[in-house]
């Protein structure tokens, strides 16, 4: 019994359906992990850095959250970083960090923050995040040794940000940022892993 012949057109059909059935899927792929893939991109340019981890959930796509890193030669010297999809790579003005080193860093706040009561009117409310904006348009930018435009500053000014770091306010000696608004806020730096056990003293 004969074999049924395949002919050249279908042939072709069933080659460019498979292409853009594969093209489709890859696509798919690039564009679920686009938050991931742009975050390693950066990574990738930034030198002298070893053993970087990128954290992130499952959402309508992967949503990058959080990322470490160390110094070349440094083990010790790790540097946390909050939401580098959206700091790094979609609005590069901006570097929130976790923690540089022995440092960690802690904020309270207190004002209207996209609050709202039963009745649809703005309200205050307080906050608090393990993180600050030391980027370009970061509110603590003004307040460094150090104008930090991107990673590769941080790197290279690690040491004396540290140093100027841990001669911040610790928990028991918090300090106010200056701000432009009527929303307080307070900060201060601790080693790194640790929270506050409690809000500022007579705050808000």
């Amino acid at each position: 019994m004969r074999a049924p012949r395949i002919s050249t057109r279908l042939l072709m059909l069933t080659v460019a359906a498979s292409a853009l059935i594969f093209g489709g899927i890859r696509s798919c792929h690039y564009l679920y992990y686009m938050d991931l893939i742009y975050t390693q991109n950066q990574f990738e340019q930034v030198k002298g850095i070893t053993d970087v981890h990128i954290y992130g959930s499952d959402d309508v796509t992967y949503e990058v959250y959080y990322a470490t890193f160390s110094l070349v030669g440094r083990p010790d010297a790790v540097i946390g970083i909050q939401g580098p999809a959206g700091g790094l790579v979609g609005n590069p003005e901006h570097l929130w960090i976790s923690n540089l080193g022995p440092v960690g860093f802690y904020e309270y706040s207190y004002g209207f923050q996209n609050m709202f009561d039963t009745s649809g009117n703005p309200t205050r409310c307080m906050g608090s995040c393990d993180w600050i904006d030391i980027g370009p348009s970061g509110d603590y930018a003004a307040l460094l040794p150090v104008k930090i435009r991107d990673l590769n500053d941080v790197v290279s000014h690690y040491d004396e940000l540290v140093r100027f770091f841990s001669g911040w306010a610790n928990e028991n000696r918090w300090k106010e940022l200056p701000t432009h608004s009527d929303m307080r806020r307070m900060y201060y730096v601790s080693p790194t892993g640790t929270r506050p056990t409690s809000p500022p003293p007579n705050f808000p």
